[in-house]
């Protein structure tokens, strides 16, 4: 699938923000979920997946 699209972000503190976005128009497959990855000086220091539960084919 292609990117996310329409992606915003906005911290409100140093350690809460809010992140939206819509799907990608060329997924080019079955869509699953999504995976969000934070990074601090380009080290991983989390990461969150999101099961798509509306998606055609999604995890069950």
């Amino acid at each position: 699938a292609g990117p996310p699209e329409d992606l915003v972000t906005k911290k409100e503190t140093s350690r809460f923000g809010v992140v939206a976005w819509n799907k990608p128009s060329s997924l080019n497959g079955i869509l699953y979920g999504y995976s969000l990855r934070i990074l601090n000086d380009s080290r991983c220091i989390r990461e969150v997946l999101w099961k798509c539960i509306d998606c055609p084919g999604a995890f069950p």
